[in-house]
């Protein structure tokens, strides 16, 4: 038995070394998500294991398959079985990556600007031709370019394709922003399918698995013809390498074939690749997850048309709970192949009480039998009710000081704290591996999100990056989507002796329940933390500007700070402290039966902790779905907003408030008064204030501020809104 034991784990050990070690033997570009592919057949020819370390590029001369490593000078030699028949190196070459073949002669680059000119038969170099704009990863050759004396297709994993002459002269290009690739490994030349001609390229990291897409040389943008090779050659998350096309290897046919860095070489039939005359698909919804009893619902979303021809019309239709179909048909479109169209349906659904599932899909393209119906349906809930609530977005971010791209989120969370001022808009910061880790936080956090920088709205399972570009339309699109249920802090308290604070909440429904299944939760969250130890300093990858600037909403800019920013520089906003009841909060905080407009109330008491200011921490209250685990509406409170001695009247008066510029603050004879923005940050302090204080806001932004007042006997908050 110890034997067996033994033998196991060193099976084990042997199988993390050889992951770990091949991880670092493939060429990888920048990673992305996954994507889908468009349709048509795909059929494969082949597909032929050839595990190997390193390999990169891969090319055909009808006779052998040549499979290069991009980290060495050797080059293997395949019979068409994928069977290797020889191993060979070329003097004065090393290091190659993509793969091109003329006829006569290999071609290939080694992420440099030289294009080697190979013989593989007598394994020599012939010449060497400079690519002038880009260096070259991968290669395709054009026989139709420089007046059909040929030319070279190449790139690197973003850049322009340039066409480079057999001298070395640029003939043309593709721009990068027009073909839209992130990670383009491999490319194959195609003047065979109609329309063309066409440059096939191949993905190694973005989408994260490897996709082969087509590029219209004419117009220099991608078809929409797309084809993610995990669903049949390969593995989800593989990525690709060479690429190219031939004819003969298999019958008459024409082959679109390539390589699997580190695992087979396959093959496409090129004809196969073809899309249907008539396919629509059903792209996306955009129907409100709530609606109001008695009102309208329009039946809203966006059509694909992933057919060869053009759409000129369809049958739009929908059932609500899989009742009666409700069917338009729709005539004067005009859909191009591969292009999309907005529809909202003639006949809107009047919403009836509770939760419905609404199925809509798309038929009768031109009148003709849809060839691919696995992509004309869609469905989504609606819950109405007969009242629905603002929703008040939540996005925690997964961030910690050791990442050097989540200032990207720093900026993000503070920008929006900036700009979103009707209280719609709540940011944490969700720490890990640094000194403000909330361990049961940071470990829910981490079973939504693949890395760092990232996070997820209101607890939807499709995680959001931290940047503004992905935040903001995020939650725009999430705040559009009203709740059936608003909560509300009604009363609170804190000791700043004792530290002991209460928090009353009070969830209200906007429609009668009998088995509601809903939880509240309470989180602290802290602004301006800030520490001396090494922990507090913030690895910054935009240091030096060559990620570009990452501008804060006050105009610090990261890209001009060190790397790390050192502590005494930072401030830590958004921090997610304590999770008071737990990620997914409080059982039976939140009743069954649910009456409509009826107060729900729930009481949280606790300590807090040392090391958390109060008048820099707030509350947030959160509903949770405890079916979906998402967020249904949520509200934040500053902690501190009550007197020490508990008095439920201020004597002060604050006026006016709103205010466009200047706040009159009564009865603060000798008090201090301090005004903070929502992000912590003292904007205003008067250490001994006079029986009447004016204070001037007029230079700050419009937004909410937090007037701080300290007396002998009382610390009062209040909240002022600025408009301009």
């Amino acid at each position: 038995m110890k034997k067996a034991l033994t033998l196991t784990l060193m099976s084990i050990l042997l199988t993390v070394f050889v992951i770990a070690q091949s991880t670092s033997s493939f060429d990888i570009g920048p990673k992305g998500p996954a994507s889908n592919s468009s349709k048509g057949a795909w059929t494969v020819q082949f597909n032929h294991n050839f595990v190997r370390s390193a390999t990169a590029g891969c090319e055909t001369d009808g006779v052998n398959f040549y499979v290069t490593q991009w980290n060495s000078d050797l080059i293997w030699k395949l019979d068409l079985t994928g069977t290797v028949v020889d191993s060979f190196s070329i003097t004065g070459v090393t290091g190659l990556r993509d793969l091109a073949y003329d006829g006569t002669y290999f071609y290939g680059g080694a992420s440099s600007n030289s294009i080697f000119k190979m013989d593989f038969t007598t394994k020599t170099l012939i010449s060497t031709i400079n690519s002038p704009s880009v260096t070259v990863r991968n290669i395709c050759y054009d026989p139709t370019a420089d007046n059909g004396n040929g030319g070279f297709w190449v790139g690197n994993w973003a850049t322009d394709f340039s066409l480079v002459s057999r001298t070395g002269t640029q003939l043309s290009s593709i721009a990068s922003a027009s073909h839209g690739l992130s990670s383009t490994y491999g490319t194959a030349f195609d003047n065979v399918t109609a329309g063309g001609p066409y440059i096939w390229a191949i993905s190694a990291g973005d989408p994260a698995n490897a996709t082969i897409f087509q590029i219209n040389v004419a117009t220099g943008t991608q078809t929409g013809l797309t084809h993610d090779i995990s669903s049949d050659v390969t593995a989800a998350g593989a990525l690709g390498g060479g690429l190219w096309i031939e004819q003969g290897l298999v019958g008459t046919t024409v082959t679109l074939g390539g390589l699997v860095q580190g695992t087979n070489i396959f093959g496409y039939d090129l004809a196969s690749t073809a899309i249907d005359p008539y396919d629509m698909a059903m792209t996306s919804l955009n129907i409100p997850a709530s609606g109001t009893i008695g009102q309208n619902t329009d039946i809203k979303g966006t059509l694909t048309n992933e057919g060869s021809e053009i759409i000129t019309s369809y049958d739009l239709n929908y059932t609500i709970d899989n009742g009666t179909t409700v069917t338009e048909n729709v005539t004067g479109a005009n859909i191009a192949s591969f292009g999309t169209a907005n529809f909202t349906h003639a006949t809107p659904y009047m919403a009836t009480s509770g939760m419905h599932v609404i199925k809509v899909w798309v038929s009768n393209p031109n009148g003709q039998v849809d060839q691919n119906t696995a992509n004309d349906e869609l469905s989504t809930n609606l819950f109405c009710a007969n009242e629905l609530y603002p929703k008040t977005v939540v996005y925690e971010e997964a961030t910690g000081t050791w990442c050097g791209w989540c200032v990207r989120g720093l900026v993000g969370l503070n920008t929006m704290a900036h700009d979103v001022t009707d209280g719609t808009w709540i940011g944490i910061g969700v720490h890990n591996g640094d000194p403000m880790v909330v361990t049961a936080y940071d470990n829910a956090i981490g079973n939504f999100i693949s890395g760092y920088p990232s996070g997820i709205m209101n607890r939807k399972a499709t995680a959001v990056d931290p940047g503004l570009s992905a935040l903001l339309p995020a939650y725009n699109s999430e705040k559009a989507n009203q709740s059936i249920a608003k909560i509300e802090v009604t009363n609170k308290s804190f000791d700043e002796t004792s530290r002991a604070w209460t928090a009353d909440v009070a969830t209200t429904f906007g429609l009668d329940l009998t088995s509601a299944n809903y939880n509240t939760a309470l989180i602290i969250v802290e602004n301006n933390v800030t520490g001396t130890a090494s922990g507090y300093n913030q690895a910054n990858y935009y240091s030096g500007g060559g990620s570009g600037d990452m501008i804060d909403y006050d105009g610090r800019n990261y890209a001009n700070l060190a790397n790390p920013v050192p502590a005494a520089d930072m401030s830590y906003n958004h921090v997610g402290r304590v999770l008071v009841d737990g990620f997914n909060g409080s059982a039976n905080s939140i009743p069954t039966a649910i009456t409509y407009n009826t107060a729900n109330n729930f009481s949280y008491s606790g300590t807090l902790p040392a090391n958390i200011e109060p008048w820099r921490a707030s509350f947030v209250a959160i509903i949770i779905d405890n079916a979906t685990g998402e967020i249904v509406n949520a509200t934040e409170v500053v902690l501190g907003n009550v007197s020490i001695n508990n008095a439920t009247e201020s004597k002060y008066s604050i006026y006016p408030n709103p205010t466009n510029g200047i706040v009159t603050v009564e009865g603060t004879k000798d008090a201090q008064i301090i005004v903070y923005n929502m992000i912590g940050e003292i904007i205003y302090s008067n250490d001994k204030s006079n029986e009447n204080t004016t204070i001037d806001l007029s230079s700050f932004a419009a937004g909410n501020y937090i007037v701080k007042i300290i007396s002998n006997d009382e610390v009062t908050t209040q909240k002022i809104i600025l408009t301009k």
